[in-house]
């Protein structure tokens, strides 16, 4: 129900639908392989990682056939990370990108984006593997930013012959 912890993870799974795997990524295919025999026929497995191509190749191989796998990916967190780090609201407004493999069920993601909608989150589909390229340089972006401004900084440095980086404060140490 999204309101308790268990162990293990079978038991809330059975007559879920959707059943959310909300695990570090990494743990994507224990967790997948644990709730298999759980899960009701017809029902939707869906997670919440941030690297589509790795947790669908994690749990695809676990997941039972008469279950529809929809991968997603909320982007909705905070700087505050875990199961208690949510809060009412958190979807509201936000994207949630949701990443069928190819021959999945079209009824199952349109049932799958409801959901999302519900809960008030925006939701767009995209391929699993164009979702990681996207998300890798959105993750990215703030670095790549802050480097190039260090380095034109560097640059007006040497060229102006002033303390440019020297009086920054801790902004680029």
């Amino acid at each position: 129900p999204g309101d308790r912890y268990t162990l293990p993870a079978a038991e809330p799974v059975e007559g879920a639908d959707p059943a959310i795997v909300s695990v570090p990524v990494g743990a994507s295919g224990a967790v997948a392989a644990e709730i298999a025999a759980h899960l009701k026929p017809g029902a939707i497995v869906t997670d919440v990682g941030s690297t589509k191509g790795s947790v669908i190749a994690q749990m695809a191989p676990h997941l039972p056939k008469d279950v529809h796998f929809v991968p997603g990916h909320p982007i909705a967190g905070t700087e505050h990370s875990g199961p208690d780090a949510g809060f009412a609201g958190l979807l509201r407004g936000r994207w949630c990108i949701l990443t069928p493999p190819a021959g999945t069920d079209e009824e199952a993601v349109a049932r799958l984006r409801l959901f999302w909608e519900t809960l008030g989150s925006m939701v767009d589909e995209m391929d699993p593997e164009h979702h990681d390229k996207v998300l890798a340089i959105v993750s990215h972006l703030p670095h790549i930013i802050a480097y190039n401004i260090v380095g034109t900084a560097d640059e007006l440095e040497t060229e102006t012959k002033s303390e440019v980086i020297k009086y920054s404060g801790s902004g680029f140490g």
